[in-house]
Protein backbone atom coordinates (compact mmCIF):
# COMPACT_ATOMS: atom_id res chain seq x y z
CA UNK A 1 0.00 0.00 0.00
CA UNK A 2 2.81 2.38 0.88
CA UNK A 3 4.51 1.73 -2.46
CA UNK A 4 1.30 2.80 -4.25
CA UNK A 5 1.30 6.04 -2.25
CA UNK A 6 4.97 6.68 -3.08
CA UNK A 7 4.38 5.89 -6.76
CA UNK A 8 1.40 8.23 -7.06
CA UNK A 9 3.29 11.00 -5.22
CA UNK A 10 6.03 10.61 -7.80
CA UNK A 11 4.06 10.09 -11.01
CA UNK A 12 1.14 12.53 -10.77
CA UNK A 13 3.21 15.70 -10.19
CA UNK A 14 5.79 14.57 -12.77
CA UNK A 15 3.07 13.98 -15.37
CA UNK A 16 1.62 17.45 -14.80
CA UNK A 17 5.07 19.08 -14.91
CA UNK A 18 6.06 17.16 -18.05
CA UNK A 19 2.89 18.32 -19.84
CA UNK A 20 3.27 21.94 -18.71
CA UNK A 21 7.00 22.53 -18.96
CA UNK A 22 8.38 19.48 -20.77
CA UNK A 23 10.94 18.91 -18.05
CA UNK A 24 10.99 16.93 -14.81
CA UNK A 25 12.04 17.97 -11.30
CA UNK A 26 15.25 16.04 -10.60
CA UNK A 27 15.14 16.40 -6.81
CA UNK A 28 11.49 15.30 -6.58
CA UNK A 29 12.35 12.09 -8.45
CA UNK A 30 15.44 11.47 -6.30
CA UNK A 31 13.48 12.03 -3.09
CA UNK A 32 10.70 9.56 -3.90
CA UNK A 33 13.07 7.03 -5.46
CA UNK A 34 15.27 7.03 -2.35
CA UNK A 35 12.21 6.88 -0.09
CA UNK A 36 11.12 3.76 -1.99
CA UNK A 37 14.53 2.11 -1.72
CA UNK A 38 14.76 2.83 2.02
CA UNK A 39 11.21 1.55 2.53
CA UNK A 40 11.99 -1.67 0.66
CA UNK A 41 15.22 -2.23 2.57
CA UNK A 42 13.81 -1.59 6.03
CA UNK A 43 10.21 -2.77 5.94
CA UNK A 44 10.08 -5.20 3.02
CA UNK A 45 13.51 -6.74 3.68
CA UNK A 46 14.39 -6.58 -0.04
CA UNK A 47 17.86 -7.71 -1.03
CA UNK A 48 20.30 -5.67 -3.11
CA UNK A 49 20.01 -7.87 -6.19
CA UNK A 50 16.26 -7.29 -6.35
CA UNK A 51 16.78 -3.55 -6.00
CA UNK A 52 19.52 -3.56 -8.67
CA UNK A 53 17.24 -5.40 -11.12
CA UNK A 54 14.54 -2.77 -10.55
CA UNK A 55 16.86 -0.06 -11.89
CA UNK A 56 17.46 -1.74 -15.28
CA UNK A 57 14.59 -0.04 -17.19
CA UNK A 58 15.76 3.33 -15.88
CA UNK A 59 19.35 2.60 -16.87
CA UNK A 60 18.24 1.65 -20.39
CA UNK A 61 16.17 4.84 -20.77
CA UNK A 62 18.90 6.99 -19.25
CA UNK A 63 21.46 5.55 -21.66
CA UNK A 64 19.12 6.15 -24.60
CA UNK A 65 18.55 9.71 -23.40
CA UNK A 66 22.28 10.39 -23.09
CA UNK A 67 22.82 9.01 -26.59
CA UNK A 68 20.01 11.22 -27.93
CA UNK A 69 17.81 8.34 -29.11
CA UNK A 70 14.37 9.95 -28.86
CA UNK A 71 13.92 9.84 -25.10
CA UNK A 72 14.87 12.46 -22.54
CA UNK A 73 17.36 12.02 -19.72
CA UNK A 74 14.59 12.98 -17.29
CA UNK A 75 12.54 9.98 -18.43
CA UNK A 76 15.46 7.70 -17.55
CA UNK A 77 15.80 9.30 -14.13
CA UNK A 78 12.04 8.97 -13.65
CA UNK A 79 12.26 5.24 -14.31
CA UNK A 80 15.20 4.94 -11.93
CA UNK A 81 12.93 6.43 -9.25
CA UNK A 82 10.09 4.12 -10.31
CA UNK A 83 12.47 1.18 -9.92
CA UNK A 84 13.35 2.33 -6.43
CA UNK A 85 9.71 2.45 -5.45
CA UNK A 86 8.14 -0.41 -7.34
CA UNK A 87 10.91 -3.00 -7.71
CA UNK A 88 11.65 -4.95 -10.88
CA UNK A 89 8.23 -6.37 -11.74
CA UNK A 90 6.44 -3.03 -11.62
CA UNK A 91 9.32 -1.17 -13.24
CA UNK A 92 9.46 -3.46 -16.29
CA UNK A 93 5.68 -3.71 -16.61
CA UNK A 94 5.25 0.06 -16.34
CA UNK A 95 7.93 0.69 -18.94
CA UNK A 96 6.17 -1.61 -21.42
CA UNK A 97 2.76 -0.04 -20.77
CA UNK A 98 4.20 3.47 -21.08
CA UNK A 99 5.94 2.69 -24.35
CA UNK A 100 2.79 1.07 -25.75
CA UNK A 101 0.56 4.01 -24.72
CA UNK A 102 3.01 6.61 -26.01
CA UNK A 103 3.55 4.84 -29.34
CA UNK A 104 -0.20 4.34 -29.82
CA UNK A 105 -0.91 7.98 -29.05
CA UNK A 106 1.85 9.08 -31.39
CA UNK A 107 0.46 6.99 -34.22
CA UNK A 108 -3.06 8.32 -33.66
CA UNK A 109 -1.85 11.93 -33.62
CA UNK A 110 0.30 11.26 -36.68
CA UNK A 111 -2.62 9.81 -38.64
CA UNK A 112 -5.23 12.37 -37.57
CA UNK A 113 -3.22 15.61 -37.62
CA UNK A 114 -0.69 14.61 -40.24
CA UNK A 115 2.07 15.63 -37.85
CA UNK A 116 5.61 14.78 -38.83
CA UNK A 117 7.50 11.80 -37.41
CA UNK A 118 9.60 14.06 -35.18
CA UNK A 119 6.62 14.75 -32.90
CA UNK A 120 7.82 14.98 -29.26
CA UNK A 121 5.39 13.70 -26.66
CA UNK A 122 5.92 14.03 -22.89
CA UNK A 123 6.58 10.54 -21.51
CA UNK A 124 5.73 10.94 -17.79
CA UNK A 125 1.95 11.22 -18.39
CA UNK A 126 2.02 7.83 -20.11
CA UNK A 127 3.90 6.34 -17.15
CA UNK A 128 1.28 7.79 -14.79
CA UNK A 129 -1.58 6.55 -16.98
CA UNK A 130 0.00 3.10 -17.22
CA UNK A 131 0.29 2.91 -13.43
CA UNK A 132 -3.29 4.09 -12.92
CA UNK A 133 -4.50 1.45 -15.40
CA UNK A 134 -2.48 -1.16 -13.52
CA UNK A 135 -4.04 -0.10 -10.19
CA UNK A 136 -7.53 -0.10 -11.71
CA UNK A 137 -7.10 -3.59 -13.18
CA UNK A 138 -5.84 -4.95 -9.86
CA UNK A 139 -8.63 -3.25 -7.92
CA UNK A 140 -11.59 -4.03 -10.16
CA UNK A 141 -10.82 -7.07 -12.23
CA UNK A 142 -8.64 -9.18 -9.96
CA UNK A 143 -10.44 -8.68 -6.65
Amino acid sequence: MMDKFFMLCLLIPMAVEDIREQKLNFWWMIFWGMAGVIWHLIWKQADWMEIAAAFLPGIVLLTAGLLGKGVGVGDGILFLAIGGIGMAEISFRLLMKSLFLCAGTGLIIRSVKRADWNLRLPFAPFAALGYLIDCFVKLVLIQ
